[in-house]
Formats: structure tokens, C-alpha cells, sequence
């Protein structure tokens, strides 16, 4: 996993429309990267499927 860039971290313009800052969201990262294993730990986190842990934004 990458993890966040600078420009990531700072961009205020990556606020989602779930309300949360995709700049140092998980399921964003998992989603950008296609990290299947990461989706899951954070599904079991937020109580979805890994299937149902998508960014959308």
C-alpha cells in the first residue's frame, strides 16, 4: 500500500460526499488501489462487506 501523498493530505477538495476527508480515509485508499485485503479490515471497521466497502466519492 502507498498510503497518502502530500497532495492528498492537503487537497481540501478530496471531501467526499459521505462527509468524511479522503485524504486520510482508509476506504478511500483501499478503493484507489484496489487493496481487496485492506477493503476487508476496513469493512469488519465500519460493519460492511468488503464487496459493499467502496468509495464512491
Amino acid at each position: 500500500m502507498e498510503g497518502w501523498t502530500e497532495e492528498e493530505f492537503r487537497n481540501r477538495e478530496l471531501m467526499a460526499p459521505c462527509g468524511l476527508y479522503c485524504g486520510t480515509c482508509g476506504v478511500y485508499l483501499a478503493t484507489r488501489d484496489g487493496n481487496e485485503k485492506f477493503k476487508a479490515v476496513m469493512g469488519n471497521l465500519y460493519g460492511t462487506k468488503p464487496e459493499e466497502t467502496e468509495c464512491l466519492g
